[in-house]
């Protein structure tokens, strides 16, 4: 599966409060993240990806940059120039912002940017954003953005495709979070996963259910 995952940060308090930023997280090859932060005043770019700022077309105070590779890795700078147009497009799709709910739950990001050599922690909840065809898949999904990195749907258990195996941890209401895909050569043992996917589940049924109703009602 590739494509971006668009939504709020949670889980990083250390760095932003629960909800106030948004992400865009690119799942295919090569995995990365952009976030929505201020927009730098007198911006002078000093040609390294990571410095690399795009304003919003909606809201000119902010912009989307601060892009890191989920690990060090050479890339095809055309080639991440048009995914980063992608998530470009994504933020600023309108069912993704209604999906959001960024018209009833402003973002508010931090100030601060992620440095490379900083160890992000969290999980960006939100939508699959396709790109190419500008699809957005109608579950939820999630992004782990700590160490390990993977990404997760949220699915109806009794998808047909839906193996046993592959169900990691429940939701609620009949929901699970399952069809793990890694963003990274780094792994973990079973049980370590299950105990992350426990805790993201858990942020979902207690925070982003309330804060994100279009999220889950689709």
């Amino acid at each position: 599966m590739e494509g971006i995952i668009v939504g709020r940060l949670y889980g990083w308090p250390e760095f932003s409060e629960d909800g106030h930023e948004i992400w865009a997280v690119h799942i295919g090859d090569p995995p990365f993240f952009l976030r929505v932060a201020h927009r730098p005043e007198d911006y002078v770019p000093s040609g390294e990806l990571w410095d690399m700022s795009f304003p919003l077309e909606h809201d000119s105070r902010y912009a989307l940059g601060n892009l890191m590779f989920f690990e060090p890795r050479s890339a095809d700078p055309r080639e991440v120039a048009t995914l980063v147009a992608g998530a470009i497009k994504a933020v600023h799709d309108p069912a993704v912002l209604k999906r959001l709910s960024v018209d009833t739950l402003p973002f508010d990001p931090t100030s601060a940017d992620i440095q490379p050599e900083d160890v992000p922690l969290g999980t960006v909840v939100g939508v699959l954003y396709d790109p190419y065809d500008e699809a957005i898949d109608p579950a939820p999904w999630v992004a782990h953005i700590g160490m390990p990195p993977f990404a997760m749907r949220v699915c109806d258990l009794n998808e047909e495709d839906l193996e046993q195996e592959d169900v990691w941890a429940s939701v609620g209401t009949g929901d699970v979070l399952a069809h793990l895909q890694w963003l990274s050569s780094l792994a973990c043992e079973r049980d370590d996963l299950r105990h992350i996917a426990e805790t993201i589940a858990s942020t979902i049924r207690e925070d982003v259910a309330e804060e994100l109703p279009h999220l889950l009602s689709v």
